[in-house]
């Protein structure tokens, strides 16, 4: 009598544990059996918003899409992917923005951009990269705008553009290079416009032309030369207006 008790409280506990489960299992739909209702996704004729996940299929069976929702938002873990399987991109979301790493890949499996998101805006660096797996642009925002240092590189690795920003504008030196190293411009901004002396340079070093800006208006002297150093021609600024005469040499 006693072993029949045990048994039957083993037998309850199974039965307890297997519904538990199967109540507590993730639920899998394809995509196109979702729809979007005033901001949340819900499956095709059903009022309630949906938690689970979901993908889309490319023709050969393999996954192309695969998203997870809580409650009728993106949330987790959302991943594309190549026909061959191969992870295209990945990213993570929360209460249905993206909040994270996000990452996207080429066909050989190597990096090709990571950025981080917070509460759906763009913070930290964001980087981008060359198949071979250089280094291609690296920048840095803050609160969804760009913030510091931004550099773009050649794909041999040698530095083509370096621009500094503050709240999401150009502000400070900006310098482009040829890609033998040497300089190609440097320019001053402030606050998003040109202000100060930009300089132009043949690949030779030597300079090729100099203009004055004032809060993105060309104000003062612009002045051109010949590749051998000589004056090529000159004019004065002021207040985007030529002021006096343009000499040429």
């Amino acid at each position: 009598m006693i072993f029949k008790k045990v048994s039957m409280k083993r037998v309850l506990c199974i039965l307890f544990v297997s519904v538990l489960f199967i109540n507590c299992a993730k639920k899998e739909v394809h995509i196109n059996d979702l729809q979007e209702r005033n901001g949340l996704m819900y499956e095709v004729n059903s009022k309630e918003v949906f938690t689970g996940s979901a993908k889309s299929y490319y023709a050969n069976g393999k996954v192309d899409l695969e998203e997870n929702y809580t409650k009728g938002k993106l949330d987790g873990i959302t991943k594309r992917y190549y026909e061959d399987g191969q992870v295209k991109a990945e990213a993570n979301y929360k209460n249905g923005v993206l909040d994270g790493s996000f990452k996207e890949y080429y066909k050989n499996g190597k990096l090709e951009l990571e950025k981080t998101y917070k509460a759906g805006k763009l913070e930290g660096s964001k980087k981008s990269y060359f198949e071979d797996g250089q280094a291609a642009i690296e920048m840095t925002y803050k609160h969804g705008e760009l913030e510091g240092m931004t550099k773009k590189y050649y794909e041999d690795g040698q530095l083509e553009i370096e621009m500094t920003y503050k709240n999401g504008v150009e502000h400070g030196i900006t310098k482009g290079y040829y890609e033998h190293g040497q300089v190609k411009v440097e320019a001053s901004y402030k606050n998003g416009e040109l202000d100060g002396v930009s300089k132009e340079y043949y690949k030779n070093g030597q300079l090729q032309g100099e203009t004055s800006y004032k809060d993105g208006v060309l104000d003062g002297m612009m002045k051109g030369y010949y590749e051998n150093g000589r004056l090529k021609g000159e004019a004065n600024y002021k207040n985007g207006v030529i002021d006096g005469e343009i000499k040429r040499y």
